[in-house]
């Protein structure tokens, strides 16, 4: 078994995030995490007639949308668009994911997509002489 400090270490080194649940169970459960992380490598690798790995980001953040996980849709997001996706083709993952699902995903996803968008740089919201609801700084009447 491996020691939790490594363990941690390793699996921040592969993915360059770590969740506090992560952290916990190197402590509490070495065993079920270092499984859980040779899981992951697995599913993670490229394989012959696998996905790319910006497909699988894509999916990663759709369904971290799915479930309303922003937090996890952001990660994978940035990940996805580092790997080559366009915002247009996630954009496109969260409208078909919205068919089965419903409006949860559009609004955690899109809103979630916005946000990271904007921290590169590669969106500006549009100014409007309304308020939006959802706008931390922006959301009292232009006029």
């Amino acid at each position: 078994m491996a020691d939790p400090d490594d363990l941690i270490r390793q699996m921040y080194d592969k993915r360059g995030y770590l969740f506090e649940w992560q952290a916990m169970l190197a402590t509490e459960a070495p065993e079920f995490l270092e499984a859980f992380d040779k899981t992951w490598t697995v599913v993670n690798s490229d394989r012959p007639g696998g996905l790319e790995a910006k497909y699988r980001e894509m999916v990663y953040s759709t369904v971290a949308s799915v479930l309303g996980e922003d937090a996890v849709a952001r990660n994978h997001m940035h990940k996805a668009l580092d790997l080559g996706c366009t915002r247009g083709e996630l954009v496109d993952a969260l409208l078909v994911a919205w068919t089965p699902t419903g409006s949860r995903t559009l609004i955690h996803g899109l809103r979630t997509l916005a946000s990271v968008l904007e921290e590169r740089g590669e969106y500006e919201p549009m100014t409007l002489p309304f308020g939006v609801a959802d706008r931390e700084e922006r959301n009292e009447p232009t006029d």
